[in-house]
């Protein structure tokens, strides 16, 4: 018999497949995901501070520093996968990708220092834009229904946009009933950790972050 959904071309699950496999790809938009495949990663979020300041070695001046910080980081790239690991009749397998890529990172910044009883007010705005390539890996464990258990680790700047950038996600990842532009949409929710320093020769912007906490975003796959 043919896995359900399957196009004509696709070859008998009798000959190829064990029929459990058969029936969990079926579970999942009808067919086996393809070896290579490509995706696209999207996160974003702000930062606001405030923080006490003074200013001169005499401490002339006191006042009150806030800042806003925007990030956005869309990550990019093909996947091969390398294991595709049924788990029983009624299962969708576990997977494990490799990856390589870009991480384009967007920051907007900005400053305002205000003295107190009005002595004083200072405004300062700053946007930096680059990409980092990266490699990596993720893997995913389903737990029920279209929800797995995902995480990934990467690796990348290598000079290239930040002179060194490490990224670790772990957490979940719930497959969407519907395709945007053609592909796979997911929605997650993770624990992110990002660290990276920028160096910016042509825009005169040096950033060295280390970001962690949750995450919100979507993923989508060719």
């Amino acid at each position: 018999m043919r896995c359900p959904g399957a196009s004509s071309e696709g070859s008998s699950c009798a000959r190829s497949r064990r029929s459990s496999e058969c029936r969990a790809r079926a579970r999942r938009k009808g067919t086996s995901p393809p070896r290579f495949s490509f995706f696209v990663d999207a996160f974003g979020g702000t930062a606001r501070p405030t923080s006490d300041v003074t200013l001169g070695p005499r401490r002339i001046a006191s006042g009150t520093a806030d800042v806003t910080l925007n990030f956005t980081f869309v990550e990019f790239g093909p996947a091969l996968r390398v294991l595709d690991w049924p788990r029983g009749a009624e299962g969708q397998p576990i997977t494990v990708d490799l990856l390589t890529g870009g991480r384009f990172m967007y920051f907007y910044q900005s400053i305002s220092l205000r003295g107190s009883r009005g002595r004083f007010l200072r405004d300062a705005k700053a946007t930096s834009t680059w990409v980092d390539p990266f490699v990596g890996g993720r893997f995913a464990v389903p737990l029920v229904g279209e929800l797995d258990l995902v995480f990934r680790a990467d690796i990348g700047g290598f000079g290239a946009g930040s002179e060194l950038a490490w990224n670790v996600i772990g957490g979940f990842q719930l497959l969407l009933p519907w395709r945007s532009w053609g592909a796979r949409t997911s929605l997650v929710a993770v624990y992110k950790a990002l660290d990276f320093d920028y160096e910016g020769s042509s825009d005169g912007i040096d950033v060295a972050l280390d970001l962690r906490g949750p995450a919100v975003g979507l993923a989508f796959e060719l």
